[in-house]
């Protein structure tokens, strides 16, 4: 089984309309037997993605309770999602994150941690999906395989995830 690694800027793709939206919503059709994981900070981020868009009237309040109760409804069921704790060791790991590749606290403490699982699960077996341009090169840096929704189109998404063993 592989592991499907998320940070806030894939899923905020899955509940908009934007560059992404549709290879988001392939990446959760074609989940196969992977194993989808995200952080609690991912879910946060991604709720204030939300939230911000609702502020700016990029979208209603009827659109973002709709989009909030979906998103808690996948991403905090255990049975869709599994949440990766960013503990002390993550935090302390992501400081040489911070120095190597110049990336803030917490997108360094996120790697850290999805490096920290990826190291014990097999390299090979976890991808990462992102759309921040400095998370996704410190992550390839590390040797993680990254799929930026952004950059692969739809109907590409089912043949990227069948490498994952």
């Amino acid at each position: 089984m592989g592991f499907v690694l998320f940070d806030a800027s894939g899923p905020a793709k899955g509940y908009t309309e934007e560059d992404g939206a549709e290879t988001m919503a392939a990446v959760f059709n074609h989940r196969g037997g992977h194993e989808f994981i995200c952080t609690p900070w991912g879910y946060l981020e991604t709720f204030a993605v939300m939230l911000r868009r609702r502020n700016n009237n990029v979208m209603s309040a009827a659109q973002f309770s709709t989009v909030v109760a979906t998103l808690q409804a996948e991403i905090l069921n255990p049975a869709t999602f599994r949440l990766l704790t960013v503990d002390d060791a993550a935090i302390v790991g992501a400081t040489m994150i911070v120095e190597r590749h110049n990336l803030n606290a917490t997108d360094a403490a996120l790697l850290s941690t999805f490096l920290m699982f990826a190291q014990a699960a097999g390299l090979a077996s976890c991808l990462l999906i992102a759309s921040d341009k400095r998370l996704i090169r410190a992550a390839r840096a590390e040797n993680l395989a990254v799929l930026n929704p952004e950059e692969i189109l739809p109907d590409a998404v089912p043949a990227l995830l069948s490498y994952l063993p």
